[in-house]
């Protein structure tokens, strides 16, 4: 009978030792999953955020690039006109003026 209460006692130790070194396991695997989560979630944030910033910076590269046409477009519609000594109409809101050249205003002198 005392035999079979010590093989009880050791079955018992390593069922006992072998709780501890599967709860080790269990908590070292959930601290991995939870690292890994983490890496992941930090990854991702930052490519996105990287996403978005490029994606900005092309919206505000096609704006500046349509800014620039319109410039250049407007200025040379103005040289277009101006050549042929007509006025201008510009207007700003209620603000209104008329350009002319100023090549336009001097009279040829005559020899």
């Amino acid at each position: 009978m005392e035999k079979k209460g010590k093989k009880i006692l050791k079955k018992k130790k390593k069922l006992d030792k072998q709780v501890v070194v599967n709860n080790r396991f269990s908590i070292r695997h959930v601290s991995v999953i939870i690292l890994i989560i983490i890496a992941t979630s930090s990854f991702g944030y930052i490519g996105y955020e990287k996403y978005q910033e490029n994606s900005f910076q092309k919206e505000q590269d096609v704006f500046d690039a349509g800014a620039r046409y319109g410039i250049e477009t407007v200025a040379t519609k103005i040289f277009d006109i101006a050549v042929t000594c007509n006025e201008i109409p510009i207007n700003n809101g209620s603000l209104e003026i008329n350009l002319i050249a100023k090549e336009c205003l001097i009279a040829p002198s005559t020899q």
